[in-house]
């Protein structure tokens, strides 16, 4: 019988699934402290931004080379990063909308706030861009950043 060993160190579910889901934990209290300060998007929301985004180099830095080591490992991060915080944001931007609450609604300068325009809209379409050119350059290495 052929059995395939599986390095625990190079399993997938093993690094991006636990990544996965304290990526959701933190995000979710994220929007649970901007919804307890009235829906705004001010300063300590984006410094609890700027810890998530922490937690996120923090996994690169030392799971990095293990991820890289995965047919398309940091690829699968980033999309799993870019789609679970830009997520969290755009839900909440919605149900405020549909709620038409005042707290994402803009000034007469401009549609929308400029705190909810920045994390919806500025945050999707750079992290966007950057993402897609991960995406381009992982299929023409055919998903691999480093051989095993």
């Amino acid at each position: 019988m052929n059995v395939l060993k599986t390095d625990y160190r190079l399993d997938v579910r093993a690094l991006i699934l636990p990544f996965a889901l304290t990526l959701l934990g933190l995000v979710v209290a994220v929007q649970i402290v901007i919804m307890v300060n009235g829906n705004q998007i001010g300063l300590v929301e984006n410094l609890l931004l700027a810890a998530v985004a922490g937690y996120y180099a923090y996994v690169l830095i030392t799971r990095g080379t293990r991820l890289r080591q995965i047919r398309f490992g940091m690829l699968v991060t980033h999309a799993t990063a870019y789609t679970i915080v830009n997520l969290s944001y755009l839900l909440h931007a919605f149900v405020l909308i549909v709620a038409n609450s005042p707290a994402i609604r803009g000034d007469s300068n401009f549609l929308m706030n400029e705190g909810w325009f920045g994390v919806t809209f500025g945050m999707a379409t750079g992290w966007g861009i950057g993402l897609l050119i991960h995406a381009f350059a992982s299929v023409a290495s055919r998903g691999w950043e480093e051989h095993p």
